[in-house]
């Protein structure tokens, strides 16, 4: 017995197959055509290309994404929040801290050394004893030269008393006369010697070296100690040829040191070097900090971007806020516990930072970090981190 069924009007299972694998390509085609390339709400017209109708297509697009992302937890992310301030342009350099206050002390006299009082690293305030000498040699030298003095003024006294009415010219001729006066500048330089066997500090500071022990004999002017200022800090800043010009004596300075990461420090540019050095096409700027706690050291390697130019009122973000979408520059917002997406226009750029010319206002909070993968709608938990003064 024959069947109808093979003739071929019922299809075969192969054929069948291949016809239902057309369809579910189809059907997919369309939805991502649909739904997988539209952007978010509004950013079209944000971007300005003035289309109702992408507009229109393109706000449709965006309610399954912003859908799937209602379904999310919360992303934790960092905002800053925008506000109008002055966009410095900067000059970049390098250098190393050095006190602007060092002495390297010695005796003016020799002898051999009594005590000393301080080690490395003591801090130590102006008029302290920072050595002594043995003073005793120097105290019967000052002993003798003041027996000398009295002797020279009786004689002095005994060949005046008889003119009672001598004058301040003949008192002078008798004092050379008597020795009385050769005899005053030897207590002087006695005295003074005596007093020299104390070394002191100059002014406050950190003693940063001794080179003598107790018992030593030492020289007139040999080295003793050394001793530093740590209340405010030079840098001597190596910059290009070419980033003299605009720096000016007065301009602000941002300084960073590898030994304190995560700090930043606010300096002055105090002075510019005169000339570039030939062989390596730099210049020089001093920049001056305080430091009161101290923690700055010299010899501490420092980068320094150094004030170039003061734009006042301008809205700006850390450069780490921007993204690039379609080949457009755009920064996420933080509202009402979702990311935000919107188009900007930038304006001056430094290594850091980028003025904002359209896209966002005072008052918005711009999204900083966590915001590389987000999509637009999406849920987030925003945490605000300080940015300008």
């Amino acid at each position: 017995m024959k069947h109808r069924s093979d003739t071929g009007l019922v299809p075969s299972r192969p054929r069948l197959r291949l016809l239902v694998l057309f369809v579910s390509f189809g059907l997919l085609a369309v939805f991502v055509w649909r739904y997988g390339l539209a952007g978010p709400a509004g950013n079209e017209a944000e971007a300005g290309d003035g289309n109702a109708g992408q507009s229109t297509e393109t706000n449709a697009g965006t309610v399954p994404e912003e859908l799937r992302a209602r379904e999310l937890e919360p992303l934790a992310v960092t905002a800053i929040v925008a506000k109008r301030a002055p966009f410095v342009l900067s000059v970049y350099g390098t250098g190393r801290a050095e006190a602007t206050r060092r002495a390297d002390l010695s005796a003016s006299v020799g002898g051999r050394v009594d005590r000393v009082r301080v080690i490395p690293g003591a801090d130590v305030s102006r008029g302290e004893l920072l050595v002594a000498l043995d003073p005793v040699p120097y105290e019967i030298t000052l002993r003798e030269a003041d027996a000398q003095r009295v002797r020279a003024d009786v004689d002095y006294e005994r060949q005046l008393f008889q003119d009672e009415t001598a004058d301040e010219e003949k008192r002078t001729r008798v004092a050379h006369l008597t020795g009385r006066t050769e005899a005053e500048l030897r207590v002087e330089r006695a005295q003074r010697d005596l007093d020299a066997t104390k070394l002191r500090a100059p002014f406050s500071g950190v003693v940063s070296r001794v080179s003598v022990q107790t018992g030593e004999r030492i020289g007139a002017e040999q080295a003793v100690v050394s001793l530093v200022s740590l209340d405010r800090i030079r840098i001597p800043v190596e910059v290009l040829e070419s980033d003299v010009p605009p720096l000016r004596v007065g301009g602000s300075a941002n300084v960073r040191f590898a030994a304190l990461p995560g700090e930043s420090f606010v300096g002055e540019i105090e002075a510019l070097g005169p000339e570039i050095d030939p062989e390596t096409g730099t210049g020089r700027a001093y920049v001056e900090l305080d430091n009161p706690d101290h923690r700055i050291r010299p010899g501490m390697y420092a980068e320094v971007l150094l004030e170039a130019g003061s734009y006042p009122d301008r809205i700006s973000v850390p450069r780490e806020a921007l993204l690039e979408r379609d080949r457009k520059l755009l920064v996420f917002r933080a509202k009402a516990g979702r990311a935000e997406w919107t188009y900007v226009e930038t304006g001056l750029e430094t290594d850091d930072r980028v003025e904002l010319l359209s896209g966002v206002a005072p008052g918005d909070s711009v999204l900083v970090e966590g915001h590389l993968t987000l999509a637009h709608g999406a849920p987030i938990k925003a945490k605000t981190r300080p940015d300008l003064p």
